[in-house]
């Protein structure tokens, strides 16, 4: 199994190949090779106790988890899902990822995901903090997610392990200025997007997952998060690039020859 740093090495060079023969223009290279694995996997969903590097409890309040990576965002009919839990008060921290049965052979690149939020919670920031209902969420409402990972074959169970990847995203600026739902009415027909970007890439996971501080003043511990859909993209493991290059430089020279 190829080490994370291993992998960001051969990542680069795809990127650099990428870029000579003209693949993603304006997309970061290997940006433009990326799909979006999480469909392949399972979504999971719950909260903790502290961001530590224990699993936690799965919470599905409302809605189901197949929405959580069904690829639709918009829509009656996919609602979303949430972890409110008015029964655990020392759950401060909540969760949204996806899992696999199997280790990854691809490279993870980033995670984006679309919040679902309410009047009184859905996103991510400090607990028992929120705009009041149908606010705008500023930077004093909101606090950025940590990117975390599991190599374990359950990594939902109670001696899985889960460690921190460095990323770096845009939830602070993108949610800036949302404006939240309204109780008793609607909640946002388009729900807010964010992406988060790993420093390195991730390959031989069973697991990602974003958490992070709930942010909303619902449940005795002081919010929760909502979810609309977590997409993971990931470009395909380096012989597999290299053949579809390869592939597209033959059919290149071929076009050139018949000119």
């Amino acid at each position: 199994m190829s080490t994370p740093n291993s992998r960001s090495v051969q990542v680069r060079i795809l990127r650099s190949l990428v870029s000579i023969l003209g693949f993603g223009v304006g997309c970061g290279g290997t940006a433009a090779l990326a799909v979006n694995i999480a469909p392949q996997g399972s979504g999971i969903l719950g909260n903790n106790t502290a961001l530590n590097t224990t699993y936690g409890t799965s919470i599905v309040h409302a809605g189901s988890l197949t929405v959580i990576n069904d690829g639709v965002v918009t829509g009656a009919g996919d609602p979303g899902v949430d972890t409110f839990d008015p029964a655990t008060a020392s759950a401060t921290v909540s969760f949204v990822g996806i899992r696999w049965t199997t280790p990854r052979t691809d490279s993870i690149i980033s995670l984006t995901l679309n919040m679902e939020t309410f009047f009184d919670g859905g996103w991510f920031g400090p607990n028992s903090s929120s705009p009041g209902n149908g606010g705008t969420l500023t930077s004093a409402f909101l606090s950025d997610a940590t990117v975390q990972f599991s190599l374990s074959a359950d990594p939902t169970a109670a001696t899985a392990v889960w460690s921190n990847a460095a990323a770096t995203s845009n939830y602070l600026t993108a949610l800036n200025g949302h404006v939240i739902g309204t109780n008793g009415g609607t909640n946002p027909t388009v729900p807010p997007a964010a992406t988060w970007t790993l420093n390195t890439p991730l390959t031989g996971v069973t697991a990602v997952r974003l958490i992070g501080s709930e942010g909303g003043l619902a449940a005795a511990q002081g919010g929760f998060i909502g979810v609309r859909e977590l997409a993971v993209e990931a470009v395909p493991e380096p012989s597999a690039v290299l053949a579809l290059i390869g592939g597209a430089g033959v059919l290149g020279l071929r076009y050139r020859w018949r000119r």
